[in-house]
């Protein structure tokens, strides 16, 4: 078997591989559809976007951690802050698992590349010993 079959083959196991766990991620069925859904050029664009989203959950959270750190407000204002911080860390836990998705997709989008790249280098290599 030739470098470039052999190469190809394994191009093509690690794109099943890949798809298998964008099929396997935790995420819900509606957020995959629409990450699934975006062109190549916008999957970097949406991932810088959902970095930053951490980002501000983070200083946020923090900011608000001093604030209550300092008794500036009533039990019950504190109760609220709490469980708002609470849905903002749980917002970063599901962005983080987006992050991983495009990760696969950026991965996914690479590889059938390089695959469209081998096919193109094959059917070049057939057409030439076909004609000899």
């Amino acid at each position: 078997m030739t470098t470039n079959k052999i190469e190809r083959k394994n191009t093509k196991r690690i794109i099943k591989k890949l798809i298998r766990e964008l099929d396997n991620s935790p995420l819900n069925p509606f957020i995959k559809h629409y990450y699934l859904s975006l062109k190549e050029d916008q999957i970097s664009s949406n991932r810088e976007a959902v970095i930053d989203k951490i980002k501000y959950n983070n200083k946020l959270i923090n900011q608000l951690k001093r604030e209550i750190s300092n008794n500036y407000f009533c039990d019950i204002h504190k109760k609220i802050i709490n469980e708002y911080i609470e849905d903002l860390e749980y917002q970063n836990g599901t962005s983080k698992e987006i992050i991983k998705f495009l990760d696969i997709r950026i991965q996914e989008n690479l590889y059938q590349k390089k695959q469209k790249k081998f096919n193109k280098i094959f059917k070049k290599n057939s057409k030439l010993s076909e004609t000899t």
